[in-house]
C-alpha cells in the first residue's frame, strides 16, 4: 500500500477535523485542566479552514488506498535578530495525527518526511515541535525520528489563597 502526501484542500477538512478530534480528546484526557474536550466538528473545520488561508501555514494529508490516513499541520516561523537571539527560521509542527487503524504503517513517518523535504526545499535547517510530557507515545515517535529536547517548560499549580 503506497502512501501519497499532498497539500490539503477544503474538501479534505471534514476528514482532517475527525483526526484533529482524536488528538484533542487524547490531550484533554492527559491534561484536562488545559484542553477542552467539547469542541464541535464545525469548530474544528472552521479552525482548519482559516489555517489553509494563511500563507505561512500548511496542512498536508496522507492518502492510502484513496482515503485520508493522517495529516500534519506546520508553519514556517521566522524570528528576527534581537538583543538576545540570533535570527532564525524553522518549520514548526503544530499537529500530526494518524487514523488509529493506520498507525505503525509508515503514515506518520511519511508525513514527517514530507515536512523535512519542504524545509530543505525552503532552505530551512530546523524542525521544531512540542509534545506534552504525559504523551509517551508521541515522545517515543518523535525521539525515534531524531527529535530531542530543546528546552523545558516547568509548571507549578498554586492553591487559591
Amino acid at each position: 500500500m503506497s502512501i501519497e502526501i499532498r497539500i490539503a484542500t477544503e474538501q479534505d477538512l471534514p476528514s482532517v477535523a475527525r483526526l484533529t478530534a482524536v488528538v484533542q480528546i487524547l490531550h484533554a484526557a492527559l491534561e484536562p485542566e488545559i484542553f477542552r474536550n467539547d469542541c464541535t466538528h464545525e469548530e474544528l473545520i472552521g479552525f482548519l479552514s482559516d489555517r489553509l488561508k494563511e500563507p505561512d501555514k500548511t496542512i498536508a494529508v496522507a492518502e492510502q488506498d484513496g482515503a485520508i490516513a493522517g495529516y500534519i499541520f506546520f508553519e514556517l516561523q521566522e524570528r528576527p535578530r534581537t538583543v538576545f537571539n540570533h535570527p532564525r527560521k524553522r518549520f514548526y509542527v503544530h499537529h500530526i495525527s494518524v487514523t488509529p487503524d493506520q498507525r505503525l504503517q509508515g503514515v506518520g513517518s511519511s508525513l514527517m518526511a514530507f515536512v523535512e523535504a519542504q524545509a530543505e526545499a525552503a532552505g530551512v535547517s530546523t524542525l521544531a515541535l512540542d509534545s506534552w510530557a504525559t504523551n509517551c507515545g508521541a515522545l517515543d515517535f518523535f525521539s525515534a525520528r531524531g527529535f530531542s529536547p530543546l528546552n523545558f517548560v516547568l509548571s507549578k499549580s498554586l492553591k487559591p489563597g
